[in-house]
């Protein structure tokens, strides 16, 4: 699963799910067929090799803009843990969260342990 929203504390335009509908949103088998070069896809090209098989998927990213919309945030931890659910006899996760300003560090421990209970 991944995330990523490239934001500035000082704009004062909010993060909205529609930026990452605009730029880049992928879900379950979407994940596998993403043609640009991202963390994500290394993963995929590894797990690919070393005949790791992967479950679900979520893939979000968003350009430049202010601290994520509450909404948003919510929408996507929904999401999250729809994924992690469907996932629930994984072996383990892999998470490449960016977006340092726009989810504070209680809103990733509550993703964290949102998946971990679903795992």
């Amino acid at each position: 699963m991944r995330t990523e929203d490239k934001s500035s504390k000082e704009s004062p335009i909010k993060c909205v799910m529609d930026d990452f509908r605009r730029f880049h949103f992928a879900v379950g088998e979407e994940i596998l067929r993403i043609e640009f070069e991202h963390e994500l896809k290394g993963f995929l090209e590894t797990a690919a090799e070393q005949s790791v098989e992967v479950m679900s998927g979520l893939s979000a990213s968003a350009v430049s803009s202010g601290a994520m919309d509450a909404s948003a945030w919510e929408e996507l931890l929904q999401l999250f843990r729809e994924r992690s659910q469907l996932a629930s006899e994984a072996d383990g996760a892999y998470l490449a969260l960016h977006a340092s300003s726009a989810a504070s560090e209680s809103r990733h421990a509550l993703l964290l342990i949102s998946i971990r209970s679903r795992l």
